[in-house]
């Protein structure tokens, strides 16, 4: 470093980059801008008792075109390698989620509608004889909807406990098993006669008269088992009729259209006197509590919300609007290729029936359960 005086001006230069008392440090921007290792500090006229003036402000040297042309491409490259992040923002590239945030997560296409909307059909061929709900009846589990007309099957019930009780009757008559019995006692005392005789003298009853009395003994005891056959037969054929007799009584049954649930009546399809197929839908039904609310979220935040999530509902009905609380039910498994978008669930309370299925709706949910 030396000091430098021409009119009255006094220039300090130094040739090494080395701070040293009462000089300004170059900063890496003035060096980009022109200032280099020897750069010329501009000092006060005015030196003080020490020897040393203090210094007001520094300016590059003159550069030339060229060197300032390749000065600017060192800025613009120097900026593009080292960005400035602002103090307080989300580094570049840096993924924050809505949870970080604080915010909840938008269900989009969001749409009101029914757990169970079901077309109840006829079940069998005929003519429908009267239907016993209309629209907006709210049914039971179990609550008779129509009937079918049931004349023919009603006969065949007839016929099969008349089946029944001729079989009931048979079990009870045990006529053939006695005499059965009977003769095999009467075929066994035969014999043993025939045999005593035999033994005080000797050829009384010839060889073959003793083997016939034989063969009527062992023919007894088989028309014993016969007779016990024929019984375990009876016992059968009156659970056989038994069977019949529940089967068309099923049939008769089939003929009344009872609710598979409890729900609303919204559409009633065939009237008394039309003729149906099994597969004629004669009642709709649809359940009106609880409801859910269907639609979609990102497959980038699927995984921040889960089953049993709590979630906002707002349902629009005219120009009011209405707030109710859900529960997150099911959320897909599966992203949708095309727009990477995964189907959610939410149920609603619907106690008062004041909400409807179709309704568009606007629902939000979190990470909180």
């Amino acid at each position: 470093m030396f000091i430098r005086k021409k009119n009255n001006n006094i220039s300090v230069v130094q040739r090494s980059y080395s701070p040293k008392p009462g000089l300004i440090k170059p900063e890496p921007m003035a060096l980009a801008m022109g200032f280099d290792f020897a750069t010329i500090y501009r000092i006060a006229p005015e030196v003080n008792a020490s020897g040393k003036a203090p210094i007001l402000s520094a300016r590059p040297k003159p550069l030339t075109r060229y060197r300032r042309s390749f000065d600017i491409i060192g800025i613009i490259c120097w900026a593009i390698a080292f960005p400035i992040v602002a103090s307080g923002d989300d580094p570049p590239n840096s993924v924050v989620s809505n949870e970080t945030r604080g915010t909840r997560i938008e269900v989009k296409n969001s749409i009101l509608k029914s757990l169970d909307t079901v077309s109840i059909a006829a079940g069998v061929a005929g003519v429908l004889g009267e239907v016993l709900v209309r629209e907006g009846d709210i049914v039971d589990l179990k609550n008779p909807l129509a009937k079918v007309r049931d004349d023919e099957a009603a006969l065949v019930v007839v016929q099969a406990q008349l089946a029944l009780d001729t079989a009931k009757l048979k079990t009870t008559r045990d006529v053939d098993l006695k005499l059965a019995i009977k003769g095999a006692e009467v075929a066994a005392k035969e014999l043993q006669r025939t045999l005593d005789a035999n033994s005080r003298a000797a050829d009384t009853y010839p060889a073959n008269e003793v083997d016939r009395m034989r063969l009527m003994v062992d023919k007894s005891k088989l028309e014993i088992e016969r007779a016990q056959l024929e019984q375990r037969l009876t016992i059968l054929a009156s659970e056989q009729a038994e069977a019949e007799l529940r089967q068309a009584e099923q049939a008769v049954s089939r003929h009344t259209i009872f609710s598979p649930l409890s729900a609303m009546v919204i559409s009633v399809e065939k009237q008394a006197g039309e003729w149906v197929d099994p597969n004629s839908t004669v009642v709709e039904l649809m359940t009106m509590n609880p409801l859910r609310v269907e639609g979609f979220i990102d497959a980038s935040t699927s995984n921040k919300v889960l089953a049993g999530n709590n979630a906002n509902v707002s349902i629009s009905i005219g120009t009011t609007v209405y707030e109710v609380t859900g529960k997150v039910k099911f959320v897909s498994p599966v992203a949708n290729p095309v727009n990477s978008q995964v189907r959610v669930f939410i149920e609603i309370d619907n106690a008062e029936s004041r909400y409807r299925p179709g309704l568009s709706v606007k629902a939000t949910v979190g990470g909180d359960k």
